[in-house]
């Protein structure tokens, strides 16, 4: 008898069903964006749910990689967002819609293929119940590419690169750009201000508190000052470089030139640096303007009150003078 691909699921377990195209909103949701050009808030949260939805939904799995999906079902991809986004945010949506796209080819593989491959009752065939959109000569394509020996290398190869990495995060769907916004709100600093160490190792900390391995920040001291080009306490502490096309503890779709104001984006970086200067300049003004005030009007107390003395002093009658004369009699009558 064959057997659901789903059947192995715990029906004791409760977990979050897929989206599907009749519970996606059909009113279109204004997205709202940080200074960095990442979507932040609820908004975001509906955005990346709903790149899910059309990454699961309208793009093949049949597709080796996202850069074999053509440009036209692309540009439908884009064109099917039912959100109020940034036109220059095209590219990050759509690498977005890839990346969701490819974790999910990965959830297919080890939740219903990995361990049954080997198993000849098992209908590897079969499209899931949870997501019946899956046409059955896909599922048949994708199946046969994933069980060979090809795919098992690489596979392999990325497990091994996988458990280099010693610093896991622990971020919600919100990500690192809703992180950031999280901080704001406590601490009531600017996005600029927000050092990236500050929401790298937020991102890292147990709900128990403390971190898997050691606190290689709390040794390498005070941080948040970039000393030269990429390299900061976070590359110093780490032992490593920065990677190109991503800035560790900033999250997706923030690039080296974006986070570090290289040359291409020195004349940004000064207009933030100007913009920071001068708030401070008149906060520093209306301190002093304050000051000054405040002074005055201690002074203006304070001579009234030396005022009052003087006055109530010269109404005063006066004493009669010391005289010494009986004081100097008295010294030459002991001699």
């Amino acid at each position: 008898m064959e057997s659901n691909l789903a059947s192995d699921h715990d029906e004791d377990s409760i977990q979050r069903g897929p989206t599907t195209k009749t519970k996606a909103n059909k009113v279109k949701v204004v997205v709202t964006y940080n200074k960095k050009g990442v979507p932040v808030g609820k908004e975001a949260t509906k955005l990346s749910t709903f790149e899910g939805l059309v990454a699961r939904t309208m793009v093949p799995i049949t597709y080796d990689s996202w850069l074999e999906v053509s440009e036209e079902v692309r540009e439908g991809l884009w064109q099917y967002v039912l959100f109020v986004v940034d036109p220059k945010s095209r590219k990050q949506t759509l690498q977005s819609i890839g990346k969701k796209w490819r974790n999910f080819k990965h959830y297919l593989y080890a939740k219903f293929i990995k361990n049954r491959s080997k198993d000849p009752k098992a209908n590897l065939f079969k499209p899931p119940k949870d997501y019946p959109f899956i046409k059955k000569e896909d599922l048949k394509v994708f199946v046969s590419h994933r069980v060979t020996k090809k795919w098992e290398e690489k596979s392999m190869k990325a497990k091994n690169t996988r458990a280099h990495h010693k610093y896991n995060h622990r971020l919600s769907r919100k990500g690192y750009a809703g992180l950031i916004n999280d901080i704001m709100q406590e601490t009531g600093k600017m996005e600029e201000e927000i050092d990236r160490t500050m929401p790298w190792k937020k991102a890292k900390e147990l709900k128990t508190g403390g971190y898997d391995t050691d606190d290689e920040l709390q040794k390498s001291g005070s941080f948040g000052e970039v000393t030269c080009g990429t390299h900061d306490v976070l590359t110093e502490a780490l032992g490593t470089q920065e990677q190109h096309g991503r800035v560790r503890g900033m999250g997706n779709f923030i690039s080296p030139q974006q986070y570090f104001y290289l040359p291409k984006n020195v004349n940004y970086y000064l207009d933030i640096e100007n913009e920071r200067v001068d708030k401070r300049i008149n906060k520093l003004e209306d301190d002093l303007e304050k000051l000054k005030r405040g002074v005055l009007n201690v002074s203006e107390a304070a001579s009234c009150q030396i005022g009052g003395v003087i006055e109530d002093f010269e109404k005063q009658p006066q004493d009669e003078s010391l005289d010494n004369s009986r004081l100097i009699a008295v010294e030459f009558a002991e001699m």
